[in-house]
């Protein structure tokens, strides 16, 4: 509780310092909605990555998997006619599937969570690059209901709500719900605090890990889906390195890399902070080339006080 309510304190301190630096820019409607539209599509797929790392583990696919799923609706309905009420279950089952062979492989052939995501990781790019022989899919004005998934908003007076926005509470109170009131939640910090223990007290660790793994991999579908319906055109090169974001927001929002803690409304407001940053940044006329470095940092500093906060308490324990 005290770290989240520390990055909320960072997160609304940031916006403070922006509006007084850009007032005029930051603080516009347009601004503000294209920020938290960018937030929720981030926290989204973060909050799954952040399942995984709970346990211990590691998801280096969401990135290629946003960028491979998204295509893949697209042709769906392109190429192929199908309607987007058909097109978007089919992909969010074929991204589930994706994680539970993730989780197979990785529980039943003991193949490290690092090689099978980064295998995985190539894959996809590769396979995104062959759909429409490496180009983009144009979906033009055809598909106006699949296009408000990711442009849409709902419009309270002056404010808009982007409807990504929408589809992240429900995320959010679904994820908050299953980590912090069931039994799942319990077992999936167990795991990630120690697997041996966990094991012999009869929590079915492959189980929970491979349920980690399916979770991470279905909202990389919704990302995906979300992105291609914001996009002009979905293209291959969409979601590379954000597997990077979704674990700079999850470790940002208090995600053990060594597994057996995190919290769901930690993980949001990571994905609000890097996207703040980002925006901030974009605002303040610095170079989009500073980004990587940016996400770079501050992985690593919130991994040195994700250490250094273990060892001091461990005296304590």
């Amino acid at each position: 509780m005290r770290k989240t309510l520390g990055l909320l304190l960072l997160l609304v301190g940031m916006f403070a310092l922006l509006l007084v630096l850009r007032l005029d820019q930051f603080g516009s409607n347009y601004n503000q909605a294209n920020l938290w539209r960018h937030i929720s599509l981030l926290a989204i797929f973060a909050i799954g990555e952040g399942f995984v790392i709970i346990t211990g583990g590691i998801d280096l696919s969401v990135g290629s998997l946003i960028g491979f799923t998204g295509m893949l609706c697209a042709s769906l309905m392109v190429f192929l006619d199908i309607p987007p009420i058909l097109a978007i279950p089919a992909v969010l089952t074929f991204s589930t599937l994706v994680g539970l062979a993730h989780g197979q492989l990785i529980t039943r052939l003991k193949i490290p969570p690092f090689l099978v995501t980064l295998s995985s990781m190539m894959f996809f790019q590769g396979m995104s690059m062959l759909i429409n022989n490496n180009g983009r899919i144009p979906l033009g004005p055809d598909f106006p209901g699949f296009r408000s998934l990711g442009r849409g908003g709902l419009a309270l007076g002056e404010l808009r709500i982007p409807v990504p926005f929408l589809i992240l509470l429900g995320v959010v109170g679904i994820a908050y719900f299953l980590l912090n009131r069931t039994v799942l939640g319990q077992y999936l910090l167990a795991v990630g605090s120690n697997e041996e223990a966990a094991r012999y007290s009869g929590i079915h660790t492959d189980r929970v890990k491979r349920f980690a793994y399916m979770a991470s991999s279905f909202l990389a579908g919704v990302a995906g889906i979300l992105y291609a319906g914001y996009l002009p055109s979905p293209g291959p090169t969409v979601g590379q390195t954000y597997e990077l974001y979704a674990i700079a927001a999850a470790v940002l929002g208090g995600c053990s890399l060594t597994g057996g803690e995190g919290s769901v409304i930690g993980i949001v407001i990571g994905a609000a902070i890097m996207q703040t940053l980002i925006n901030g940044t974009n605002l303040l006329g610095i170079s989009s080339n500073h980004e990587k470095w940016i996400i770079g940092a501050v992985i690593l500093i919130a991994a040195i006080l994700d250490m250094t906060i273990k060892r001091v308490r461990r005296p304590e324990t």
